[in-house]
């Protein structure tokens, strides 16, 4: 099952700690600097997959940017992959920075245990 997050302030992403969801006491988005954009992690990871696949991923790729108020704030919300077992967590990977997704193996063997 996958869930998304349209909210205008990603709130979802918010509720499990994602990076750049904190929120200061004006409501302004707390940011947590270029590294939580592009890091040694981002470089690592278009490394171990090979250029090819950034390449052709760059080829097919159509911006969907989201819309309203707060569209610019929601393109640094990084993301994250979890794995439960109704409410029991098996499996959670926080994504440092563009491209630092969990392991796809990792996620299939908790999910499958």
């Amino acid at each position: 099952m996958l869930f998304a997050d349209n909210s205008a302030e990603s709130s979802a992403y918010a509720a499990i700690g994602t990076r750049n969801t904190g929120r200061d006491d004006n409501g302004k988005q707390i940011f947590e600097g270029i590294q939580s954009m592009w890091s040694v992690r981002t470089n690592e990871a278009i490394k171990a997959r090979g250029r090819e696949d950034l390449n052709g991923i760059l080829k097919l790729y159509k911006p969907l940017m989201p819309k309203g108020p707060q569209a610019m704030e929601q393109t640094f919300v990084q993301g994250g992959t979890f794995v439960f077992d109704g409410t029991i967590e098996l499996f959670a990977h926080y994504d440092f920075s563009s491209g630092d997704h969990a392991d796809l193996e990792q996620v299939i063997a908790a999910a499958t245990r």
